[in-house]
């Protein structure tokens, strides 16, 4: 009897950590359906919610076949990727997704690249670009196109950093930042192994 007993805690546990956002977020929206039967709206409204942000995790995982193998000379250190939800309505940016990477080469310079879709970062490249455009071109700094879209470029010669930030359709951007680089192109060399195109259409 208590090796069956065993036997069913092994498989229900190995079910557990095979279900993934997708099933939560079904699950989350069956509940949220019983719960708006029987009148209870404000749990139900939680569980809309949790089935949101599980939904994000998807989209944010899709983000991650955009981040770019690292460039010659560079190595890929990490990535990432992250769904919001509602949680991040603090900061302006519900709902929003993101997938991040880092790199580093054997100079010393290193690289952080994001691409955020939604809220007020993903809104950054439109900032930048509109500052350009009214505030005119800081010292350092550059418009640039790269693939038949428009970015800004600021570089820190004697800094040796830089910030390259590109608008990729709607509330869209890439924004990469690098240390210890000898020059903005190296920030270019990035997103010339993206396909800008087909982010722009993904999600």
């Amino acid at each position: 009897m208590k090796k069956m007993f065993f036997v069913f805690a092994i498989v229900a546990i190995s079910v557990l950590l095979v279900a993934g956002p997708k099933e939560e977020a079904l699950s989350s929206l069956d509940t949220a359906k019983n719960l708006t039967a029987k009148e209870d709206y404000s749990k139900a409204v939680d569980e809309i919610n949790y089935a949101l942000s599980k939904i994000n995790e998807i989209l944010a995982q899709k983000l991650l076949a955009f981040i770019p193998d690292a460039p010659a000379g560079f190595t890929q250190e990490s990535k990432s990727s992250t769904g919001l939800g509602t949680a991040g309505a603090f900061m302006g940016s519900t709902n929003s997704l993101a997938a991040e990477a880092s790199y580093s080469s054997e100079s010393g310079a290193s690289v952080d690249l994001s691409i955020t879709v939604g809220g007020v970062i993903g809104q950054a490249a439109s900032f930048a670009n509109m500052g350009q455009m009214f505030g005119g071109a800081m010292s350092g700094s550059s418009s640039v196109r790269i693939q038949g879209y428009t970015g800004t470029l600021e570089f820190d010669q004697e800094g040796q950093s830089g910030t390259l930030t590109i608008k990729v359709g709607e509330a869209k951007s890439i924004i990469i930042n690098g240390s210890q680089i000898e020059s903005g192109d190296v920030l270019k060399a990035f997103v010339e192994k993206m396909d800008l195109s087909s982010l722009e259409k993904a999600i």
